[in-house]
């Protein structure tokens, strides 16, 4: 195989389906490697997962053990397929994959991402990096979030990277190792609400804009332990569904699902300010909720005038996730560091990740 160690370019996939579920995100990029690392996307697509494959993602707590294990076959399938549309795929080193989480509970020091990596392996006959997760839940970290690292070595002019989507992370590129952590719900919530509508989602934020947030709900919602804790922390799929929503769903009862549409944007924004307001400078904020216009109006005006909120691309929006795993793939490939213990919590630095060799 080829030492990638030696080199200072590195082509490389990265594949990444979020918890949100809108579609699996697969990109072309090359990786630069001088003073520092740089980037620079090839190609890229978000492919929609189809309707009958969706469903079964959705439902997927409750699979039986062979309709699991039959799923995570279909769905390794989907994606080979989907990195076989990307243009040049086949001049890439390896292929990076973060999978599907099912769940996530770093008390129990237990994770799982859906993937079968020896399909992709049969299908493209690259090199698959896989599992990021589970070394760093050994070593007594919380095994996210991952992308910090790649915040720290491609997005240092930022103070801070944020992600909307399934659930809001952030990080601080500039720091001498980026700090990052989950900050709380953020698309799973917003799609639940529109969904409730007969919407898949609430485009660009309309109806929230034109709705009323619940202020006191804000403030209770913020009592939840999870908001109280000092990072590290990270979320799974269960903390939303039984530690957030039934007391979401409580508070909001009395509020129409327009309302609480914008009192859900309310909640997000105050949690993230939290943050962002201790800050001055550049901030990059990607995922589908960076294109939630009215979210974003929300950000700016509890953030402070110190923050300014950079434009980013629609394809930087959509692709970071994606980027930065095909990044942390090259990194575990060269055996160079990809996760900070200062974000995880674990006792070291390390090289994390799995890969199947052709």
């Amino acid at each position: 195989m080829e030492d990638l160690s030696t080199l200072s370019k590195v082509i490389a996939v990265g594949v990444m389906s979020g918890t949100s579920l809108d579609g699996v995100d697969v990109i072309l990029a090359q990786f630069n490697k001088q003073d520092r690392w740089s980037y620079k996307i090839l190609a890229s697509r978000v492919v929609p997962y189809p309707e009958p494959l969706l469903k079964k993602l959705q439902d997927v707590t409750g699979l039986s053990a062979w309709e699991y294990t039959l799923l995570e076959q279909e769905v390794s399938a989907f994606w080979a397929e989907a990195v076989q549309t990307l243009d040049s795929w086949n001049e890439a080193s390896l292929i990076a994959v973060h999978g599907q989480s099912i769940f996530h509970r770093p008390d129990l020091q237990i994770t799982r991402q859906m993937f079968n990596p020896y399909v992709m392996l049969e299908a493209c006959k690259k090199p698959v990096v896989f599992d990021f997760r589970k070394r760093d839940l050994a070593m007594g970290g919380q095994g996210a979030p991952l992308v910090p690292v790649g915040d720290h070595l491609l997005f240092h002019p930022y103070v801070a990277c944020v992600n909307l989507g399934g659930f809001g992370n952030l990080s601080y590129p500039q720091n001498a190792h980026s700090a990052g952590f989950d900050f709380g719900v953020c698309n799973n919530l917003l799609n639940h609400l529109a969904q409730e509508m007969g919407l898949e989602y609430d485009k660009d934020g309309a109806i929230a804009a034109n709705s009323k947030e619940d202020h006191e709900v804000i403030e209770a919602l913020h009592q939840i332990p999870f908001f109280q804790k000092e990072p590290p922390k990270s979320l799974g799929y269960e903390w939303y569904e039984q530690s957030f929503f039934p007391i979401w769903d409580e508070l909001t009862k009395h509020l129409s699902v327009e309302d609480r549409l914008a009192t859900a944007c309310g909640h997000i924004a105050f949690e993230l300010s939290r943050w962002l307001s201790r800050l001055e400078g550049d901030v990059l904020i990607t995922g589908g909720g960076a294109l939630n216009l009215f979210l974003m109006k929300r950000i700016r005006a509890l953030s402070g005038e110190e923050i300014n909120i950079a434009k980013a691309e629609k394809e930087l929006i959509e692709q970071k996730e994606a980027l930065v795993f095909a990044f942390l793939g090259v990194l575990r490939m060269r055996n160079e560091v990809n996760v900070y213990e200062r974000v995880t919590g674990a006792y070291k630095d390390h090289s994390a990740g799995l890969i199947a060799y052709p």
